[in-house]
């Protein structure tokens, strides 16, 4: 926006003050015209801009309640997930508790039964050896009774062999005495029928004498070797069936606590087994427990990945939004502060004009005074020192001209008389008021347009016209701060949301031991 610079004071009061002031407020107008063309020009831009940004930010703010709601959703069914794991897992633990206890429990049992298989196998042990050494010194004692039995034996059973050998050379007779009786059967029956009869006879005889004779020799032998043999081998008999029952009574009882220890063998095993078991399964359950700690871990760091990613391209999304506003801001606040900067120059220059128009009026009422006391020859003298002063005033000191006028009404000059002028001031200032209360109406600058009323410019005089660009800078920071604001809160909002879900995750990867 180009600087006017000062209007220069007329060089000749009488013919070209009129001229010099038409030719400056044609300037003027025509700079004037030109500020607010382009006024006009970048508001347009501006609302058009703003309307994209608005919808920019209603997309985003849409958008940041769809995420607020699915990060909610999903707070939610961490939470849920979160307790429910935490349940399931006190309940196994209360599970491993138990098993640990019972394990504890029957591996004491374990020991106290292997103590007390340990003792019984000591007891056992000491009394076998006591048996056993028993054992020995029977069979020792049994032994010597038993050598000096065996030669007794030995020695009737040499006289039994003699015996056998005698019986069996008597039998070896007997069969060749029967062979002869055949032989001499069968001499007989050859011989005569009647002869046969008689051997017949005397064979029958002779054999049922040789019978009485071997059973009355068997019956001597039996009788003399029941006399040499019966009571030493009964006694031996009997003391070795009464052994033969002491050592079946402990073979029983030893085989008994055999199978006793085999029971308990086997019931060690069993518990040993069973002690495996446990410990597998409770190997199991920590496994398992550790990959649930690493999925929920690596879940949380991929949602937390996701979370990072998703809030980057959000603050590169408003990063970008916020360059554009700054950008667009700042050309605004510099094309307001170049705008208020020229209205105060305005204003300067023509309070500097009305003060020398002051001035001026000021000396010509002082003139006329003294020239209406002197008579007619001193007014005329006066009068041309009136000329010579009016030919030598300052350049700045020019007629007064009304600010409220000096604008272009549809492309002319309006130059009119004093009550007009005042009227019109008057009106233009009622207007330029309404419309500062219409501005300062509540409404919100980001939702909805603002709607003004048709206000000519150039009807404004300077000082509203500095009141009107002041609201507008003043406007445009409160709108800033509160936009900056909000988004302060928001981001406040979110990273304490953040935290809170930092904070359960961490919870979620807790176990109780």
């Amino acid at each position: 926006m180009s600087k006017s610079n000062p209007p220069k004071p007329p060089t000749d009061v009488a013919g070209g003050a009129e001229e010099q002031k038409e030719v400056d407020i044609n300037t003027l107008t025509l700079r004037l015209e030109e500020a607010v063309a382009k006024t006009t020009q970048f508001y347009s831009i501006l609302l058009g801009t703003n309307a994209e940004q608005k919808t920019v930010l209603v997309d985003s703010r849409d958008c940041i309640c769809k995420l607020g709601t699915e990060f909610f959703n999903l707070k939610e069914n961490l939470k849920k997930r979160e307790t429910h794991a935490f349940a399931v897992q006190q309940l196994r633990t209360q599970d491993l508790k138990l098993q640990k206890a019972r394990t504890q429990e029957l591996v004491d049992q374990l020991t106290q039964k292997n103590v007390d298989i340990d003792d019984l196998h000591a007891h056992y042990k000491l009394q076998v050896r006591k048996v056993i050494d028993e054992e020995r010194l029977k069979r020792v004692q049994m032994k010597v009774k038993f050598g000096a039995l065996v030669e007794e034996l030995f020695n009737r059973l040499e006289g039994v062999k003699t015996f056998m050998a005698r019986q069996r050379e008597v039998e070896e007779r007997m069969k060749a005495a029967e062979k002869e009786a055949e032989n001499s059967r069968a001499q007989i029956a050859n011989s005569a029928h009647g002869f046969e009869q008689k051997c017949v006879e005397k064979c029958l005889q002779y054999k049922e004498s040789t019978d009485k004779k071997l059973k009355e020799y068997m019956k001597k032998v039996k009788v003399g070797i029941g006399y040499r043999i019966g009571d030493t081998m009964k006694e031996v008999l009997g003391q070795n069936e009464v052994l033969l029952a002491e050592i079946q009574m402990h073979s029983s009882s030893t085989m008994g606590k055999q199978v006793e220890v085999d029971r308990l063998k086997a019931v060690n095993t069993k518990l040993r087994c069973e002690i495996a078991l446990k410990k597998g399964a409770e190997e199991l359950n920590a496994k398992r427990t550790r990959y649930q700690k690493h999925v929920i871990k690596h879940n949380n760091i991929k949602k937390l990945k996701s979370l990072v990613l998703h809030r980057a391209k959000e603050l590169k999304k408003l990063r970008h939004l916020s360059e554009i506003v700054l950008r667009q801001r700042s050309e605004v606040e510099l094309f307001l502060l170049d705008s208020i900067q020229h209205v105060k120059n305005q204003i300067y220059l023509q309070k500097k004009f009305q003060r020398n128009q002051n001035l001026d009026t000021s000396v010509h009422k002082k003139i006329n005074a003294n020239c209406a006391s002197l008579d007619s020859t001193a007014r005329g003298n006066l009068g041309s020192t009136s000329l010579q002063i009016n030919n030598h005033q300052p350049s700045s000191i020019k007629p007064r001209v009304s600010w409220s006028d000096a604008g272009p009404v549809h492309g002319k000059v309006n130059v009119g008389g004093g009550e007009h002028n005042a009227e019109e001031q008057h009106s233009t200032e009622d207007r330029a008021g309404m419309h500062i209360l219409f501005l300062g109406g509540s409404h919100d600058p980001l939702t909805t347009p603002v709607v003004l009323p048709l206000i000519d410019i150039s009807e404004l005089s300077w000082q509203e016209r500095e009141k009107v660009l002041r609201y507008l800078y003043k406007k445009i920071n409160t709108a800033w701060s509160l936009t900056m604001e909000s988004e302060h809160i928001k981001q406040a909002e979110t990273m304490q949301e953040e935290q809170k879900y930092q904070g359960s995750t961490s919870e979620a990867g807790r176990t109780i031991i």
